[in-house]
């Protein structure tokens, strides 16, 4: 790779993990599509990895959950190209956050809905934290592109949150977490859903494509296909 392609490499911020899991996910990904690559390259990136339960506090409090992700995003919005974060739930202040970073955010909804809009899929399931689904982020974003949306019921939403912050994030029993994911994909293909968003980064550590028939679209390894390309651009100027 000569200097001037060299050049053309940008430095992304990632504002992560939350949890840390899901950053994991999201840079092996980052690292195999380096690694995939005809001439191998890993780039400078900045991972500002924010404190998980400083966030969840205050999610009920979204004007102080702002304030404290502003203050994260100073912390590399100085010194990086642009921003993703592998956290799907803090896209519900996406708006806030654009507004107020020096340097673009890509988001991680709207890079996931390109990938879903790229297939044959016309109702979709969305498997995600209370405040994901139901701040309808995603919802809208499919919307705009005529394709239908279908959540989890009130209680088994109530089953997935609590799954998600009292098993998932605290990384216990694998084998229980995909019993449960099974069941809720189960309940949405039963919708008639031909596809499962994972809309939350740290559920494609515990379920993969092989172990279900139902297309599956992970957002922490979409994110990561993304900021690849935002990086690199396309293959051909290496």
């Amino acid at each position: 790779m000569n200097e001037t392609n060299q050049n053309k490499i940008k430095k992304p911020g990632i504002l992560g993990g939350l949890g840390p899991q899901a950053t994991e996910i999201f840079y092996h990904e980052f690292i195999r599509l380096c690694q995939i690559r005809e001439k191998v390259v890993y780039p400078n990136m900045l991972i500002n990895s924010m404190n998980l339960f400083n966030f969840l506090n205050l999610i009920n409090n979204k004007e102080a959950l702002v304030e404290l992700v502003k203050e994260e995003i100073n912390k590399i919005h100085n010194y990086v190209d642009f921003i993703a974060s592998p956290c799907n739930t803090i896209h519900f202040i996406i708006d806030e956050m654009r507004e107020y970073s020096k340097v673009p955010i890509i988001a991680i909804h709207e890079e996931v809905v390109k990938e879903v809009c790229k297939s044959q899929i016309r109702k979709i399931g969305i498997l995600g934290t209370k405040t994901t689904v139901y701040n309808n982020f995603y919802q809208d974003e499919l919307r705009d592109y005529n394709i239908v949306s279908e959540i989890l019921d009130e209680k088994n939403e109530d089953k997935l949150h609590s799954l998600i912050f009292n098993k998932i994030l605290l990384g216990k029993n694998h084998d229980e977490i995909l019993h449960h994911l099974l069941s809720f994909i189960g309940l949405l293909k039963n919708k008639g859903c031909q596809g499962i968003i994972l809309a939350c980064t740290e559920l494609p550590g515990f379920i993969k494509q092989k172990n279900t028939d139902v297309q599956i679209f992970s957002s922490t390894e979409i994110l990561a296909k993304s900021v690849f390309e935002n990086v690199f651009g396309t293959y051909q100027e290496f």
